[in-house]
């Protein structure tokens, strides 16, 4: 059986992680991140450098191979897609997800 493809993107740094979504719409999110979880977000904003330490994978609807989510998660050795349309829409808040970021795609698990 084929997995449900949940977001596409692309690949900003590689690498291949399962957890638990969640999703951060802004600022007051950031306490409910535990170790392991992989974000999805609008694009990474400068309070989420106290979170990084934490993060097993990243999914950004927006930015680009230059844009400063691809630059963190390169420097972080993060996995992360980016361009992830409607990627804060399409998985929910605590859902366990498979980030193939070698490909540019989330998985639902």
């Amino acid at each position: 059986m084929a997995e449900k493809i949940l977001a596409r993107g692309i690949s900003a740094c590689p690498g291949v992680v399962s957890g638990r979504a969640k999703v951060v719409l802004g600022i007051g999110d950031l306490g409910k991140i535990k170790k392991g979880d992989i974000i999805v977000l609008l694009c990474m904003f400068p309070g989420c450098a106290i979170i990084m330490d934490k993060l097993a994978g990243i999914v950004a609807e927006r930015g680009s191979l230059t844009c400063h989510t691809s630059i963190v998660s390169r420097e972080f050795g993060i996995p992360c897609v980016v361009a992830a349309e409607n990627a804060t829409k399409s998985i929910k808040d605590r859902q366990r997800i498979r980030l193939d970021a070698e490909k540019g795609e989330v998985y639902e698990c």
